[in-house]
């Protein structure tokens, strides 16, 4: 029994449902790794088809132009999005943004000005039964879509969940138990499935009962929320501690702001160098600037964060340092080919590289108490 004979579709509706299967449906299901992974995916679908914008969208598309100019009109609105988009993050390209943005304007007042001429010379016409439809048309149909969506979401989730737990037991292994387990510990809920480590994953899998494996489960949600618990109280004492003078009773410092950053950053500088090195037989005296300061920003560094690197002349040996903003220098280097590494923190920048100040430490030596690496 189909939807027309309920008064709901007809063939009239054959070009926007076409539009919607293109646009919402075949997108979503091109989106799957967002569906399962991204927070609020499907509330922000739902909402994208009541949105504001939608009931304006179509009020300006109810009398297009025609053809030709209606293909020549959407163009410009691609070029000028993608020139005001890059234009945006560019200082120097400020006015030309504006331009962009003027144009783009422009060009959207010369629709919303044709759609209500159009409108008001064809109102006695319109077929406003015929419209309502054509608006709730996408909205009754995401509504539709979504459990479906959602359970193809799930269901793909499940299925890799348990593919992994079947790659880390022997070949052949049954692996319906930890399934199930994990089935009734997290139920229909995404978030609890994709919050489930590799860790207790590979727990579970090796569970010989269900009971086994639910025990598996729950001592890794357990250990992942002491692990979150810690971050947490991190976070806190770098908040409580900023601005404090002095060291803690393992002699490190009390204001530790920047410091894993600013470690994660040159450790990152010192695998790209090791990395280069293998291949050209020396270290760059260019590497920062072919990291570019973005990738260092990735690391967490705030920006205009200032690395200042050394490289020997053979390109044999390298260092580099950086200052916290509490003060606290770290620095990090090699004086032989990868993978040798030396690492250094304290409350100046060091007077030479590995080899001259003393106060250098070979990663291979253990690191003291009161050290920050």
């Amino acid at each position: 029994m189909g939807l027309n004979q309920f008064g709901v579709w007809d063939a009239k509706l054959i070009t926007p449902t076409i539009v919607w299967f293109i646009t919402v449906a075949l997108v979503s299901l091109f989106r799957l790794r967002r569906a399962q992974t991204q927070p609020h995916f499907f509330r922000n679908l739902a909402l994208g088809a009541i949105a504001a914008p939608v009931a304006v969208q179509f009020v300006l598309d109810m009398y297009p132009f025609e053809l030709s100019t209606e293909l020549v009109l959407q163009a410009g609105f691609v070029v000028l999005g993608i020139l005001s988009g890059f234009s945006a993050g560019n200082p120097e390209y400020h006015r030309a943004h504006q331009v962009f943005n003027a144009m783009i304007v422009f060009l959207a007042l010369v629709v919303a000005l044709h759609s209500a001429f159009e409108i008001a010379a064809q109102w006695s016409r319109i077929d406003f039964l015929m419209e309502a439809r054509k608006f709730a048309l996408p909205i009754g149909m995401t509504a539709a879509f979504l459990p479906f969506m959602y359970a193809f979401a799930l269901y793909a989730t499940y299925e890799t969940a348990a593919f992994r737990m079947r790659a880390t037991v022997p070949v052949g292994t049954s692996v319906w138990k930890p399934a199930l387990a994990l089935a009734l510990r997290t139920g229909l809920s995404l978030p609890k499935l994709n919050g489930v480590t590799p860790r207790t994953r590979f727990d579970m899998a090796r569970a010989t009962t269900v009971a086994g494996a639910l025990k598996a489960f729950d001592e890794g949600q357990a250990a992942e929320a002491a692990i979150l618990q810690e971050e947490a109280v991190k976070k806190q004492r770098l908040v409580d501690n900023a601005g404090l003078q002095g060291r803690d009773d393992a002699g490190k410092q009390l204001d530790q702001r920047e410091f894993a950053e600013t470690r994660n950053a040159l450790s990152y500088l010192h695998l790209c160098h090791a990395g280069h090195y293998r291949q050209r037989g020396r270290y760059r005296d260019d590497m920062l600037d072919l990291l570019g300061a973005d990738t260092f920003a990735k690391k967490g560094l705030p920006e205009g964060a200032v690395i200042t690197m050394h490289v020997a002349d053979d390109g044999q040996q390298w260092w580099a340092w950086r200052r916290t903003v509490t003060g606290w220098v770290f620095a990090i280097g090699a004086s032989e080919a990868p993978s040798d590494r030396w690492e250094y923190d304290g409350p100046s920048v060091p007077s030479g590289g590995p080899g001259i100040d003393p106060n250098w430490r070979h990663f291979m030596v253990p690191v003291e108490r009161h050290q920050h690496w």
